[in-house]
């Protein structure tokens, strides 16, 4: 079964439709969102895909399951932790020492983070097909570490919100140039730039950017 992962799910868990039976149909005729359409290739196999929902937030993961829209779906799992990159992961107390994830405290409350990697190992997929990413302007913590991914995606969607941070350099830079690396730093492991897709939330514009991995066409990745 193919693999989404969508980081980042705030009020909502868009992409779940990839696990419906018909989504095929769903995407094509009543699916409002440009910015969750897969590119064409994706429709020759219809078959449903399994979702992990991650989100750092105990009361994103509450939401999401108890919307009635979210209810009952097959083929999903959630998860409640935060993605960082080893640059930024604090070493555990004695008691953890050795265990692959952290703590951080954050506005009086401790927060789990794994690393990217840590997460696809866990997750173990056959393939990893979409990754889906809205996590307001933290985006250069997930992608530093692509080169130690054991898998990676054949497509990538961003919901940019620059904080004008650029994680490889680890210094505050223009909301251009953050931008520009990340898109970077992603064309650097192995994958085309797409054209992007403006969207409209609460009044003002938001960028989807978009990628497809080069070897899609049947080529194995060599980290896979």
């Amino acid at each position: 079964m193919r693999t989404v992962i969508q980081l980042g799910l705030h009020t909502s868990a868009l992409w779940t439709y990839l696990t419906r039976e018909n989504w095929v149909d769903y995407m094509r005729n009543r699916l409002d969102n440009q910015a969750n359409v897969l590119p064409e290739f994706f429709t020759e196999d219809p078959a449903p895909f399994q979702f992990y929902g991650v989100d750092v937030e105990p009361e994103s993961i509450v939401h999401v399951i108890n919307k009635s829209r979210y209810k009952n779906l097959s083929n999903v799992t959630w998860i409640c932790a935060g993605i960082s990159d080893d640059h930024y992961l604090m070493k555990p107390t004695p008691r953890y020492d050795g265990v692959e994830w952290y703590q951080f405290s954050t506005q009086n409350r401790m927060h789990v983070y794994i690393t990217m990697k840590h997460l696809i190992d866990a997750i173990s997929p056959e393939t990893f097909d979409v990754l889906a990413v809205d996590i307001d302007g933290y985006e250069h913590y997930i992608f530093n570490d692509m080169e130690k991914w054991s898998i990676l995606p054949t497509y990538i969607t961003i919901e940019y919100h620059g904080l004008g941070f650029d994680g490889e350099h680890r210094k505050i830079v223009e909301r251009e140039e953050a931008h520009d690396n990340l898109i970077a730093t992603i064309v650097r492991s192995g994958y085309r730039h797409l054209d992007s897709v403006i969207k409209y939330e609460e009044g003002s514009s938001v960028e989807e950017i978009q990628f497809l991995k080069t070897n899609v066409n049947g080529v194995e990745d060599e980290r896979k």
